[in-house]
């Protein structure tokens, strides 16, 4: 069977009313292809995840976060990671699954809300389109907490537009009840995200107030961030207290991104220059588009145009902040839902429909642009002298049991697949936007010799490769940008670890590999 026939039998499958089945296949289909977390890929390939992964397993075993460890990161994401740890120790396998099940509830939703505004069979390849958006290259090279917030986004987003289209009151509970879960939800993963939906919030405040129903939204609301943000409460008071969570997670990571006045309001105004003269355009696209569509070819009030708006520019006026590596940005992929119907009622307007097999054959051609260009470099048959760097760091660093770890940098992720490393201290690794405090305690934990090992990166100002052996450290291996020191007398690794393309693939023992069956 040839492209052709494959391209014809899908569009055809989907006259039928199998649509959750399929986007349950397409998320499946599109986290093993794209995502760094999947068999194709190599553990090497992991930054911020690798950081997120060492949290949410210490979490798990008892570590109290915000007090023996600290990443600027919300205890949702931690957890989540830390089930992923259990379900497979040392790959990130186990996140796959939470992938899989992110990206369904945003397919699922953006199928919902597309089906407010097109056909059954133009919803689906809508769908198809969404992928594109949701997996642009341009911003994603690996899984960040911002994705686990793409549930959040789509719901409130179909929320919204249901409410605006439909002109009726009887969802309001519901949708107090939605938003309040997307806001209680993006705060336990990362709090920057729960501010964005001030847009939202605003926006169905307003609608439930037209409805007359303001109390039931409020009270849907209240409601629906309890069920959340309630366990949360009952298990840091049990394990800590409230307060130091709330000063850690809060109070600190605030600081971390807070400027003085004119200072902010002079990185805002660069950061708005930069919206039309970087990649970021896209995002500014998506709401102009969208403006577009609703007024030319819709023909939606002006208040409604609004609503839709100022849902969007709360993403995008508070991710501009500090989004030098556009991930800030993410979130907002959601809204490029109206492009694609802009599009749609472009090609049926000159073309008289849309055409499934080219469609998909677009889908088609950005899979194999972003697995073999994008990706290539972290695929399992790829990169292998990179690769053969990473092990043998990780051959050192697993010959230290329950190995006691301090970044001067970003973690690597160099000690997951041997070891089950410990926090040196609460700050444990680099936080961006680091306070003084925060790069002192590093410091203080150096001269300690408690770590069994640090790592430094090039670009750190707290302290030096001489500072690092004046405290009795010498360098062991150099992976990327990362040099690794310990105070141990170590084996020397080979020269080649014989960590083949297939024992990448398999996600086999890495440690067996390394030293042997013990």
């Amino acid at each position: 069977m040839n492209i052709r026939n494959i391209i014809q039998n899908l569009e055809h499958q989907m006259m039928f009313d199998k649509h959750p089945l399929w986007i349950l296949l397409l998320s499946i289909g599109t986290v093993l292809l794209y995502s760094n977390d999947s068999f194709l890929y190599d553990v090497s390939s992991h930054y911020d995840s690798a950081c997120f992964m060492h949290c949410g397993k210490w979490m798990v075993q008892g570590l109290i976060p915000y007090v023996d460890f600290s990443d600027s990161k919300g205890p949702l994401l931690w957890l989540i990671y830390g089930v992923s740890y259990l379900l497979s120790p040392h790959t990130h396998l186990g996140v796959c699954l939470f992938s899989i099940l992110s990206y369904f509830v945003a397919y699922w939703f953006s199928y919902k809300t597309l089906s407010l505004l097109l056909s059954r069979k133009n919803s689906m390849l809508g769908v198809v389109l969404m992928v594109i958006i949701y997996w642009n290259p341009l911003f994603i090279s690996e899984t960040r907490a911002e994705h686990f917030t793409f549930p959040a986004v789509s719901v409130s987003l179909f929320c919204l537009l249901r409410a605006i289209v439909q002109k009726e009151g009887r969802f309001d509970f519901q949708n107090g009840l939605v938003v309040g879960r997307a806001v209680a939800v993006s705060f336990l993963i990362k709090w920057s995200i729960c501010v964005m939906f001030l847009g939202f919030l605003f926006a169905f405040l307003y609608v439930a107030y037209k409805n007359g129903r303001l109390w039931r939204f409020l009270i849907g609301f209240f409601c629906g961030s309890s069920i959340w943000l309630m366990p949360f409460g009952v298990y840091f008071n049990a394990v800590s207290d409230i307060h130091t969570f709330i000063e850690e997670y809060v109070v600190n990571t605030t600081k971390t991104v807070s400027k003085p006045f004119f200072e902010t309001l002079f990185v805002y105004c660069k950061e708005l220059v930069k919206l039309f003269l970087s990649r970021r355009i896209i995002f500014v696209l998506f709401l102009c588009v969208t403006s577009w569509y609703f007024v030319k070819v819709k023909s939606f009030a002006r208040n409604d145009i609004f609503l839709l708006l100022i849902a969007g520019l709360g993403f995008l006026l508070i991710g501009i902040h500090t989004d030098d590596f556009m991930m800030y940005l993410t979130p907002m992929a959601s809204f490029g839902i109206f492009s694609v119907c802009a599009l749609f009622s472009v090609l049926e307007k000159y073309k008289g429909r849309v055409s499934g097999k080219v469609v998909w054959s677009v889908m088609i051609a950005h899979a194999m642009f972003v697995v073999g260009i994008s990706h290539s470099s972290y695929l399992f048959c790829m990169n292998r002298s990179s690769r053969n760097d990473f092990y043998k760091a990780a051959y050192y660093i697993g010959q230290v049991e329950c190995p006691i770890v301090l970044n001067f940098g970003n973690e690597t992720g160099v000690a997951f697949p041997v070891a089950d490393a410990r926090p040196a201290c609460r700050y444990w690794t680099y936080q961006r936007g680091s306070t003084d405090e925060m790069k002192q305690m590093q410091v203080d934990c150096l001269r300690t010799r408690i770590p069994d090992f640090v790592t430094l990166q090039f670009w750190v100002d707290n302290v030096s490769r001489k500072d690092i052996e004046a405290n009795g450290y010498h360098f062991v291996a150099h992976f990327g940008y990362t040099d690794i020191f310990t105070k141990h007398d170590l084996v020397s690794a080979p020269s080649e670890l014989g960590v083949s393309d297939w024992d990448v693939l398999l996600k086999r023992d890495i440690r067996e590999i390394l030293y042997g069956k013990e």
